[in-house]
């Protein structure tokens, strides 16, 4: 088996603070980002609460990292 990896893209999600053990509720808010920087520009219209993101990396074989937040 090959399990050798080479980064693509990131994937951004945005979910309501509390929300982080449960996927489900995520919104995946960017796919196939290649920079380390993005600008959520909906984040104004969204209803009042604290929100957080959270990135994974996606690599060739098919391969998505452990959950960053921020």
């Amino acid at each position: 088996m090959n399990s050798s990896r080479v980064f693509e893209s990131y994937s951004v999600y945005r979910l309501l603070l509390g929300n982080e053990a449960d996927e489900t509720t995520w919104t995946e808010i960017a796919t196939a980002i290649p920079d380390t920087n993005y600008t959520d520009t909906d984040w104004m219209s969204l209803e009042t609460g604290l929100y957080v993101y959270a990135v994974k990396a996606n690599f060739s074989n098919n391969i998505q990292s452990e959950i960053g937040r921020a």
